[in-house]
């Protein structure tokens, strides 16, 4: 996954792609300054995420910081049903519960950099993790509603999967 993503202000080189252990420092600057000190992510967490699902974990760069990130998990979706809490569907951040042969594209997180609010790039990391889904043949992708990314909640998302 590498897609130019065509920005009209020419500052910008906004580039798609998956995520790499490189890329931590930029991650955890991020998620500073969207949840402060509520929601740290380990290394530990982060490179696991990497190394159990690559292709799960996705950002947006601009000319090559990363300025936003969405991580998924495939899960076997009647294993959890609609109520399980955030910790439980996705391992406690770990991804424990990824499943290859599961169902469903699980949404543990995204997030943009305060810097880029109003460019749509949340949209774009959606859009991107609905391709994935339709990709890998999966049902649906669920995502935790707004406001909510503590609690664990969740909604379908339709997404074009061939069943």
């Amino acid at each position: 996954m590498n897609d130019n993503i065509v920005v009209e202000e020419s500052e910008h080189k906004l580039t798609l792609r998956q995520l790499q252990r490189e890329d931590y420092a930029d991650i955890t600057k991020i998620m500073s300054s969207v949840y402060g000190d509520k929601w740290p992510l380990s290394e530990k967490k982060f490179f696991t995420q990497l190394d159990v699902f690559p292709e799960g974990q996705i950002c947006i760069e601009d000319h090559g910081a990363v300025i936003a990130a969405a991580f998924s998990v495939i899960v076997d979706y009647d294993e959890f049903g609609d109520h399980h809490t955030y910790d439980e569907i996705t391992g406690a951040a770990f991804l424990t519960t990824h499943d290859p042969k599961g169902d469903v594209l699980y949404g543990v997180d995204v997030f943009v950099s305060p810097d880029y609010h109003g460019m749509r790039l949340g949209r774009r990391l959606y859009e991107a993790r609905k391709e994935l889904c339709q990709s890998l043949n999966l049902k649906k992708h669920y995502r935790r509603r707004p406001n909510t990314q503590l609690q664990g909640s969740c909604r379908a998302i339709d997404a074009p999967a061939i069943y």
